[in-house]
């Protein structure tokens, strides 16, 4: 099989809004279109790495997957920020609540989620901010990955798999345990780094699966790290346990051309958004914090390369 490295697409991003670097897209498939949010950065001189802006803007891919002209629209410019959010927008994903498109993103810090039909976009967006009650949260709370089985829910961490319990107000959204366990994966923490989460879970069969990101130093003393990709599927009934995972990265950052990022220097493969259909995945990338990549993959290809449990 052709290494997933050499079958990445690269978007051109001419066309996006401007910006230096244009990475971590999200990809809905909606009313026969697909759009993607991306995030959008431009060093400040000056500014420390951590401030500079971060946007998102939304536009749609034709079938060649690149832009529509006369798509483009700036969600930052739109965004009406919660009381308390920081003005910084990044790593967006879709998922369906209720059958309809939502969007969450983060400030570095919190969570937010909002309503969001790609297609018809109100000229005033108002996400809601996230709340983890019941548990000591991290200092940045960023990757969770929310579904929608008939009841609000997210997976908080992948080992152990965590599933959370989402519950609304008219201002915010609150998130509880709800199931915890524990499998002996088959993901190698001590040489990958820890999985975290990475697209929002898709519903295919009997299972939710997701493409996960994980990273570790290069080398011991090093500042730079490796972000890899993995693929993982957990049982669509309570208590959600994993049911497939691969064992070693179907995809490695620095398998990927380019610059590195302006992070470290990082290499960064890093899969932020996923649409499935007849059998097939298409796998949005954010390559180096500077680029974006489309791959496709076989469902039952990566289920092959999955343990299975």
């Amino acid at each position: 099989m052709t290494p997933v490295s050499n079958r990445v697409v690269r978007l051109d991003t001419s066309s996006l809004l401007p910006a230096e670097c244009h990475f971590n897209p999200s990809l809905a498939w909606w009313e026969g279109s697909l759009s993607m949010v991306y995030r959008r950065v431009t060093p400040e001189q000056g500014v420390d790495v951590v401030e500079w802006p971060r946007q998102l803007a939304l536009c749609r891919l034709n079938e060649q997957l690149q832009p529509e002209p006369g798509t483009q629209i700036d969600l930052s410019a739109r965004i009406e920020d919660a009381p308390g959010a920081r003005r910084w927008h990044a790593d967006a994903r879709f998922f369906l609540r209720r059958d309809t498109p939502w969007l969450y993103f983060h400030d570095n810090h919190d969570l937010f989620m909002m309503a969001l039909n790609p297609n018809d976009v109100p000229d005033s967006l108002r996400p809601r901010p996230v709340a983890l009650v019941g548990r000591a949260r991290r200092e940045r709370e960023r990757n969770w990955g929310f579904f929608d089985d008939g009841q609000l829910k997210a997976i908080y961490t992948i080992d152990p798999h965590v599933v959370l319990q989402v519950s609304e107000t008219v201002t915010t959204f609150e998130a509880r345990d709800l199931h915890e366990t524990r499998p002996e994966i088959p993901w190698a923490v001590d040489r990958w780094g820890e999985p975290h989460g990475g697209t929002a879970p898709v519903r295919v069969g009997d299972c939710w699966f997701s493409f996960f990101q994980s990273s570790a130093l290069v080398r011991p003393g090093s500042e730079q790290k490796l972000y890899v990709v993995g693929f993982y599927g957990f049982d669509a009934a309570p208590p959600h346990p994993i049911r497939y995972m691969t064992g070693r990265p179907l995809l490695e950052g620095r398998e990927l051309q380019g610059q590195k990022s302006f992070w470290n220097d990082y290499a960064v493969a890093y899969p932020s958004g996923a649409v499935y259909r007849d059998g097939t995945w298409l796998l949005a990338l954010g390559i180096h914090d500077r680029a974006i990549g489309f791959v496709r993959l076989a469902h039952d290809e990566l289920l092959a390369s999955c343990e299975k449990f």
